[in-house]
């Protein structure tokens, strides 16, 4: 992806196999544009078993697939998929980025507390928790550090009713 973003512009769909990355049984199609000057999810497709769409089209090959429902959307972590492929898509800054105003010190301690939330959610794991053992703080120390981080640029804005763990 490139280091820019163009609004409206339609990006690359990601796709997650569930549970097991392999071989699903459950694959999730996400579809993403620009909005506001960051990568949002405009859609999705889910289908089980050999109900798997053909990615490069619309087409469906239907098969002895497996019923949706509601506990499985719950244990999908739809979440936290739009936010681990978001902040996978959001370009890095080329250099040091040094707010102004902002001391070196502090500027460092939120990008690694970024580093941290980034490689977290990347792994599967809680990412404000992940920043607490990193930074020998409470959990909600560790939430008020992102929060800033994010506040200051290190971290893309939150995505309002997404929860970001």
């Amino acid at each position: 992806m490139g280091d820019e973003l163009r609004e409206g512009s339609d990006l690359d769909p990601t796709t997650h196999l569930w549970p097991d990355r392999r071989t699903g049984p459950w694959l999730l199609e996400l579809r993403w544009r620009v909005l506001d000057g960051r990568p949002e999810c405009i859609g999705l497709r889910l289908a089980s078993g050999d109900v798997f769409p053909d990615l490069s089209s619309d087409a469906w090959v239907e098969g002895d697939g497996q019923p949706v429902t509601a506990a499985l959307i719950r244990l999908l972590g739809i979440p936290s998929h739009i936010a681990t492929d978001r902040a996978e898509m959001m370009p890095l800054p080329d250099g040091p980025v040094l707010p102004p105003g902002m001391r070196r010190s502090t500027a460092d301690q939120f990008r690694k507390a970024a580093e941290v939330y980034r490689a977290a959610l990347a792994e599967g794991r809680k990412p404000v928790l992940a920043v607490a053992e990193a930074f020998d703080a409470s959990p909600s120390s560790a939430a008020n550090l992102v929060a800033r981080a994010r506040a200051a640029g290190f971290l893309p804005p939150a995505s309002p009713g997404v929860p970001q763990a």
